[in-house]
């Protein structure tokens, strides 16, 4: 069987070159050889999103690009978790989603990925969501942390609106945790828009988490 790392570097060129017929019959075919699903996602489609991810910080990539990109990755995703076992969810409820006017939503889908992986129960709110909506869900589920995931500096601005509505209401006591590019630009953010902690990436968000609420 070819390493991961090797799959990972054809995956990464099938992307650059918006080419989801050659990503799609790629993922096929390791699934049809039997590698493990939850391998492909770890060490072959998440690495090559993060180096995309990259090259739009670097502005390297222009939004177009990233579009179709992220319709291939997401179409792949969806593939490989069809093939992965069911596991009971009992680590706690995590309520994910995009504030208002934030239509980005593959980092929050591969976020919703691993916190399942993890054994997280997680209600995902979807795009652009109102606040009353994260706030109003996280407490009628009794969740330990809202996620928001925001691309934007406008759209991340709702995020200040759930941490008030949440003190509010006398629900600090659920945690608050942003990821995004605008954050992973400018960690800081965070604070400013009075969120608890903030993950990088969908792995970290995991990690967070779980120091957040007393995890294994």
């Amino acid at each position: 069987m070819v390493q991961a790392n090797e799959l990972g570097e054809r995956f990464l060129q099938h992307l650059e070159k918006l080419d989801r017929n050659a990503a799609d019959e790629m993922i096929s075919a390791c699934l049809r050889e039997g590698y493990d699903p939850e391998v492909l996602l770890k060490d072959v489609i998440i690495p090559s999103i993060d180096v995309i991810a990259n090259k739009q910080q670097n502005r390297e990539v222009v939004v177009a690009q990233i579009y179709v990109m992220a319709k291939i990755a997401e179409n792949e995703i969806n593939k490989v978790l069809i093939e992965m076992p069911i596991k009971p969810r009992t680590k706690g409820t995590i309520i994910l989603g995009t504030p208002m006017g934030d239509y980005h939503g593959l980092g929050k889908k591969l976020v919703a990925t691993f916190l399942r992986l993890a054994d997280y129960e997680v209600m995902d709110l979807g795009l652009s969501v109102n606040h009353f909506d994260f706030v109003n869900m996280a407490i009628a589920f009794n969740a330990q942390v809202i996620c928001v995931s925001a691309l934007l500096l406008h759209t991340a601005l709702g995020i200040t609106q759930i941490r008030k509505e949440l003190d509010a209401r006398g629900y600090d006591h659920i945690k608050l945790v942003v990821g995004g590019a605008l954050f992973n630009f400018n960690p800081a953010l965070k604070d400013k828009y009075g969120a608890d902690a903030m993950a990088p990436n969908a792995l970290d968000a995991v990690r967070v988490i779980k120091e957040l609420t007393g995890g294994d």
